[in-house]
């Protein structure tokens, strides 16, 4: 049976294309495949398999038995004639407490995601990754953070986080090199995150006719959300902006710092990303060229850089 984990990142779309696949169960299941979702992996399924303490017993034990717990999961799917599987579950590349913690993308994708590759037993095939515009991802797991009770970061955490060196291809490179020989397709956020059809075709390579509406789930809350949101719990609202419309918590010069990140990471998956990767991108018609548009613009700056070298 091939495995196929989809994992995210957080705030790239993953909870619609969740939803979309549990609205179609019963299509994919016709077509013998079967697909775990959080409902199950954030259930108990995971729980243990990332040990706190590497070298402690009682959580060797108890990733031993996670382990365990996935290997019995797969052999039953085997048995009741599905032949792949895709997994769901942004989580386990990290969490966004974390990344605003390590003021970084997922520093410890390489361990973790060991982890998953030992008790999946050598099973998975294929992983697909959507990564989004550095500035606008901070900026969406932020608020969604602050929604969820994360404390406001200050100026010297916000500047730390768009100064981070840490970008979308060491994440890659640690995905590839901790699961060295599967296949990793990586789907920007901008093309394919109101398009879950699209991202399952890409990511699954799956011809599957399935049926239902999709609505863009969990989306980052606004200003006036997020003050409401404080006012409900007590707190002072003084450290958010007036006006209404996302909350812009970075600099101009921050965020174009991070977008110009962002256009490197595309420029690098575009060259073929040193055979870790491969990069998809054309789901919808508007977005067709996004990384193009970076190589491009990655070229403009060579060319400037050395037309200064050789004046210089």
């Amino acid at each position: 049976m091939d495995v196929i984990l989809h994992i995210g990142a957080h705030r790239t779309g993953s909870t619609t294309f969740q939803a979309y696949m549990r609205q179609n169960t019963d299509v994919l299941a016709k077509s013998e495949i079967a697909f775990w979702g959080p409902r199950r992996t954030r259930n108990g399924l995971f729980s243990g398999l990332i040990p706190e303490q590497a070298k402690a017993k009682p959580a060797k034990k108890a990733q031993d038995r996670a382990e365990g717990r996935v290997q019995l999961r797969l052999a039953q799917a085997e048995q009741s004639g599905k032949t792949a599987l895709i997994l769901s579950d942004e989580n386990m590349l990290g969490s966004v407490r974390g990344n605003i913690r390590d003021m970084a993308l997922y520093p410890q994708t390489a361990e973790r995601l060991a982890h998953f590759a030992r008790a999946f037993d050598g099973k998975i095939t294929r992983i697909a990754m959507s990564i989004r515009a550095q500035d606008r991802y901070w900026s969406s797991a932020i608020a969604y953070g602050v929604m969820r009770g994360h404390p406001i970061p200050g100026r010297d955490k916000l500047r730390s986080i768009a100064s981070s060196q840490r970008s979308w291809r060491d994440v890659i490179t640690d995905l590839s090199e901790a699961l060295p020989g599967v296949e990793i397709n990586v789907m920007p956020y901008e093309s394919f995150y109101a398009n879950p059809r699209a991202l399952l075709s890409q990511a699954g390579k799956l011809d599957v006719p399935l049926k239902g509406d999709y609505e863009w789930l969990n989306r980052a809350p606004d200003l006036p959300t997020l003050r409401q949101t404080l006012k409900d719990r007590g707190q002072s609202v003084t450290k958010l902006p007036d006006g209404e419309g996302m909350w812009e918590m970075f600099s101009d010069e921050q965020r174009a710092s991070m977008r110009e990140k962002y256009n490197d990471d595309l420029f690098w998956l575009l060259q073929g990303a040193d055979g870790h990767a491969t990069l998809t991108e054309e789901a919808m018609p508007r977005d067709r060229g996004l990384a193009r548009h970076a190589a491009e613009v990655r070229g403009h700056l060579d060319d400037e850089e050395g037309r200064l070298d050789e004046t210089g």
